[in-house]
């Protein structure tokens, strides 16, 4: 298999910086450079080598190609790359995706044992509630408190960045001290009384749900000595 470099993230290729101000090559673009008795090296079913003429030849892995290995992407030709290695690239850049997901999907399993050990070694978590109205109180009911209906509790795991919905759909960013929840739930923990967040969207980045994992794993282990 041929070796190739991968550009940073998943990007398409028309984006990567390796490519930017490239500009849209000939056909014939490259055969003043070749000689005739340089043929295309792509591999084809059935034999060793493509073996057509070649008209430039591949900064990745050094084979010559024709203009029909030539790589293409989103309809811009290259002439310093050949199709094997695009198509490598493409593979690579899909495969970390994959992984980039997995990754995810595993961090999340890790926190939802962690928040299920914690519920058993009996740290209490954080209170969170919903206010679903307000009340009157005191002489003439002259002040008034709100109403409020217990959620899930949850235990801080640090301060990170959520998106959230504004009024006329604006979205916007704060920061929250965050909490995993006894079913690993991962919540915004707001000011009181109520220590919920409304509007809340999700996390502004992926990434954090591995940090929260690694956190809530700490805590676990803690209470699990203590």
């Amino acid at each position: 298999m041929k070796a190739s470099s991968m550009t940073a993230g998943t990007q398409p290729l028309r984006d990567d910086p390796h490519h930017a101000g490239l500009h849209r090559a000939s056909p014939t673009e490259g055969l003043a450079a070749m000689t005739t008795s340089v043929t295309c090296d792509a591999p084809v079913p059935g034999q060793r080598a493509c073996g057509i003429n070649a008209i430039g030849r591949c900064g990745r892995c050094g084979d010559a190609f024709c203009l029909s290995h030539r790589a293409v992407s989103y309809g811009i030709p290259f002439d310093d790359q050949c199709s094997t290695c695009l198509s490598a690239e493409r593979n690579t850049a899909r495969q970390r995706q994959r992984d980039s997901v997995s990754e995810l999907d595993r961090a999340r399993e890790r926190i939802s044992a962690a928040a299920a050990r914690l519920a058993r070694s009996g740290l209490e978590p954080h209170p969170r509630f919903m206010v679903t109205g307000s009340k009157r109180r005191g002489l003439l009911g002259r002040r008034t408190e709100p109403v409020l209906e217990p959620l899930e509790p949850a235990w801080i795991v640090g301060r990170f960045k959520w998106d959230q919905q504004e009024l006329w759909n604006r979205g916007f960013l704060d920061t929250y001290d965050t909490g995993v929840t006894p079913s690993g739930k991962i919540v915004p923990i707001g000011p009181a009384p109520s220590y919920t967040v409304r509007d809340v969207q999700g996390l502004h980045r992926e990434a954090d749900v591995l940090d929260i994992a690694n956190t809530i794993e700490g805590l676990a282990d803690k209470a699990g000595r203590g």
